[in-house]
């Protein structure tokens, strides 16, 4: 196949090092070596074609300053190439649209066998793609998942609700075992709970609100190094800082009155809930807080006669508003009827 990067021909020949390198700069733990290793874990290539394995960085030609960067980071002399592929090659490369329909990137790469085996280390290796974990002590480093993040995660400011209410957001997709990696750091950070979602053969997880917020401080806070324009957008979901929930004022709200709703709306808790405005999961919370039972009990309906039940639908409009009198869904409702044999 022909390759994507026609300028980046592959080498079979070992020669001698006629450009600067660093090949030790992933040897001594630091905050950049932590951070360009988890960028290489996400957008990283470890490249091997018959000679001497390459560390290969490929990104959108916007991010052109960043490549930079890391060359930089190495001590290099090697160049960064541009290039631009076409629509069609799009399932190869992820770069920037242009007008013209094709997607422009810039290259970097570099032969050392002694950086390859420093990066495995790391858990950084060939076809790592759906197997890719942190090892060697990564796990926990926020400098290491800023760049996972920098390279294959989203951060942003999303408006919802009528009173476009601003939200901040993070997520992150890459393997399996990254993502669960991932979802540790963050409830160690944040101690929450995080959900993961297949898609396809990668996995997403995905914060917001005050969890994205704190994830996001840790991950950005007196750093030295990140992506320009996502250390922009997680500079203002910090000074936006955490978001303030709206809490109604409950202290009125004692058991006994509490209590006394459930009686005048018929032993129902749904229908107190409902005019509280609270969800039954909330209502049940703030049950336990006073102290009271939230265990579930069966009604015994066995005083239910068919002339109350009659004398019931004579003063309600329907029998789904006696359903919601007695606390039944319409289906029970039709069984107790059928049992007293009432039409």
């Amino acid at each position: 196949m022909e390759s994507l990067f026609p300028d980046v021909a592959p080498s079979n020949r070992r020669s001698r090092r006629t450009l600067p390198l660093n090949e030790s700069a992933f040897d001594e733990p630091s905050e950049a070596a932590h951070y360009w290793a988890g960028f290489l874990m996400a957008d990283g290539c470890i490249a091997e074609d018959g000679g001497t394995p390459k560390v290969a960085l490929r990104l959108a030609a916007q991010d052109r300053g960043h490549v930079e960067s890391f060359r930089a980071f190495l001590g290099s002399g090697h160049a960064v190439i541009s290039g631009h592929c076409s629509s069609d090659q799009l399932r190869q490369f992820n770069g920037a649209k242009t007008r013209r329909g094709q997607y422009d990137w810039v290259h970097y790469s570099v032969r050392s066998r002694q950086l390859v085996a420093a990066l495995a280390t790391f858990g950084i290796t060939p076809r790592k793609t759906l197997v890719a974990r942190f090892l060697g002590g990564l796990e926990f480093s926020r400098h290491a998942w800023r760049g996972v993040i920098d390279g294959d995660g989203t951060l942003g400011l999303h408006s919802m609700g009528r009173k476009r209410f601003i939200r901040p957001a993070l997520s992150l997709v890459g393997s399996e075992p990254l993502v669960r990696q991932f979802a540790e750091f963050a409830k160690a950070v944040a101690e929450c709970s995080l959900s993961l979602q297949p898609r396809g053969r990668v996995w997403k997880v995905q914060l917001s609100c005050n969890t994205a917020y704190l994830i996001a401080k840790e991950l950005y806070k007196e750093c030295t190094i990140a992506l320009p324009r996502k250390f922009v957008i997680a500079q203002e979901i910090v000074r936006r800082g955490p978001i303030e929930p709206y809490h109604k004022d409950w202290s009125w709200l004692t058991a006994a009155r509490l209590q006394r709703l459930y009686i005048d709306h018929g032993e129902n808790w749904t229908a107190v809930g409902r005019t509280l405005g609270v969800s039954f999961s909330t209502l049940r919370e703030m049950r336990e807080w006073r102290g009271m039972s939230v265990e579930r009990t069966l009604r015994d309906w066995s005083n239910l006669t068919s002339e109350s039940l009659v004398g019931l639908r004579s003063r309600l409009p329907s029998w789904s508003a006696v359903a919601r009198r007695l606390g039944l869904c319409p289906s029970n409702l039709r069984h107790i009827r059928r049992r007293l044999g009432v039409e």
